[in-house]
């Protein structure tokens, strides 16, 4: 195919294709809880539109930003290039390339309200949130601090001397945006344009006693997310199956008992008042005993 006079996209030869698909996708009727995100196309050949994102299954690929439902579906994606044909520029340069991928793929809302947004880091701005807040829609995402004009937040560094749990919380003036710093495992950032409902004055009442009641209980922090529970669950540990000592008629039968080498660590010997450990093992009896120059447990174990 023959590329056209002025043509900025890289990817014309396969753009009848991604109009198609896309065009299926935009079919499917929306759901109230969407997400936007990036995902890699695998590709080992050399193309100007090739990028790297570390931590991803498959780093090296195409990237395509994804309008998504609970389910999984997609509903709508844009397809990474150096110069997208479908973005306004100047949108880019208001609200950064992160919230233009945002706001061009909300497009596909038009004008339905009630819609939730979830998003990471990599697209959240102070300005997108305002927009999509005037859109009737509402997001919620991580942020990076410092495209939220540095708001008056404690440092990373003075947050870590808090106890784990700890958050503040702080809103804009106009209150659009509400963002909340807190002590997770490391310091988390958490902004929204929509605030839920607040609980009544019982149960706010009740998680408060709960809260003081479990408060002399915790020993130290402990790994993984804090738990919304009551009282921990108490954690099960299965127990590793043990060897089945035969009967003594069996093991004193003298018929079939061979020693066998088994693979791996050694495992306590099983005749009586032994205390050592052995790799020999009893075809017949399944179990571990001693065979060695200065030790027979395994013929004292059969006598």
């Amino acid at each position: 195919m023959k590329k056209p006079t002025n043509c900025t996209d890289v990817f014309y030869k396969v753009r009848p294709i991604y109009n198609a698909i896309r065009s299926r996708c935009l079919e499917i009727p929306l759901e109230k809880e969407l997400c936007v995100d990036e995902q890699i196309v695998p590709f080992t050949g050399k193309h100007s539109a090739k990028q790297y994102i570390k931590g991803k299954p498959c780093p090296w690929g195409m990237k395509l930003f994804f309008l998504c439902g609970k389910n999984g579906r997609a509903y709508d994606f844009i397809i990474y290039q150096n110069s997208i044909p479908e973005f306004d520029r100047s949108l880019i340069k208001k609200v950064g390339f992160g919230a233009a991928v945002v706001l061009h793929l909300m497009k596909r809302v038009g004008d339905s309200r009630g819609h939730e947004l979830y998003c990471d880091n990599y697209f959240s701005s102070y300005y997108m949130l305002q927009i999509l807040k005037h859109k009737g829609i509402m997001a919620t995402c991580t942020a990076r601090v410092n495209r939220f004009t540095r708001p008056p937040l404690l440092s990373d560094k003075d947050i870590k001397k808090k106890p784990r749990g700890f958050a503040e919380e702080i809103c804009s003036t106009d209150g659009d945006v509400t963002m909340v710093k807190w002590l997770d495992n490391k310091p988390a950032n958490l902004a929204s344009n929509f605030v839920a409902k607040r609980l009544a004055l019982l149960h706010f009442r009740r998680r408060l006693a709960e809260s003081l009641v479990l408060r002399n209980k915790i020993s130290g922090a402990k790994r993984g997310r804090p738990s919304s529970l009551s009282s921990p669950l108490p954690v099960v540990v299965p127990r590793r199956p043990g060897e089945v000592r035969p009967s003594t008629e069996i093991a004193r039968d003298g018929i079939s008992h061979f020693p066998a080498h088994d693979d791996g660590c050694g495992t306590r010997c099983k005749l009586t008042g032994c205390k050592g450990k052995s790799r020999i093992k009893c075809i017949k009896c399944k179990v571990h005993l001693c065979l060695t120059k200065d030790k027979n447990c395994f013929l004292s174990f059969h006598t």
